[in-house]
């Protein structure tokens, strides 16, 4: 094992979270690290790795539900060993890259600390698939000319979780519904004096 996965391990969790963070660690913090160990029975180095994972995917926070919801993740691939953890990490953090530029009408652009973490907490708090979400991201995209909108895209997710949708065919269809009921008719509805 390379001296860099053995960093990972000569450690502990609370001094590793301490560097990276360049701080003191808070409670909660604390608390939380006391709870993966505790929970998920991740060795002190891989629990190192996930730390730094969550702080690269969560603009630098290491926040209780995204944590956890990362935790769930390493926990059912079944991550027993450093470099099982770093291959799966390198290659959720090269999807999480890929969704730093989205084509907006052809044109490339960075998307803004706030689109990123809107994209994050769809991608750990829904439960669709990748590619749908993917496909809502671009709908709420193009009718938002360009840019993420929470409040749009949490109502697209929502719209498509409560009909329980499995596949993309199934997810383009009800996303034409909801464009056609909720989009092309907003700000039309009329409503009657009681």
């Amino acid at each position: 094992m390379g001296q860099r996965l053995n960093g990972y391990k000569s450690v502990a969790p609370i001094e590793f979270l301490k560097s990276k963070m360049g701080r003191e660690a808070t409670l909660n913090e604390i608390l939380l690290l006391d709870y993966l160990l505790d929970t998920y029975k991740f060795s002190p180095g891989i629990l190192n790795m996930l730390v730094e994972q969550v702080l690269k995917l969560n603009n630098h926070k290491f926040s209780r539900g995204f944590t956890i919801k990362v935790a769930n993740e390493w926990s059912e691939q079944n991550i027993t060993s450093l470099i099982k953890a770093e291959e799966y990490a390198k290659k959720e953090y090269e999807k999480f890259l890929q969704l730093q530029k989205r084509d907006n009408f052809g044109e490339i652009r960075e998307l803004t600390v706030k689109e990123k973490e809107i994209i994050n907490r769809i991608y750990y708090k829904s439960s669709l698939d990748e590619e749908i979400l993917d496909l809502v991201i671009s709908y709420c995209m193009k009718i938002n000319d360009g840019y993420i909108i929470s409040w749009f895209i949490n109502r697209s997710v929502e719209f498509l979780e409560n009909h329980h949708v499995e596949n993309r065919v199934d997810a383009q269809a009800l996303l034409h519904t909801f464009h056609q009921k909720y989009v092309l008719n907003f700000g039309r509805e009329t409503y009657v004096n009681s």
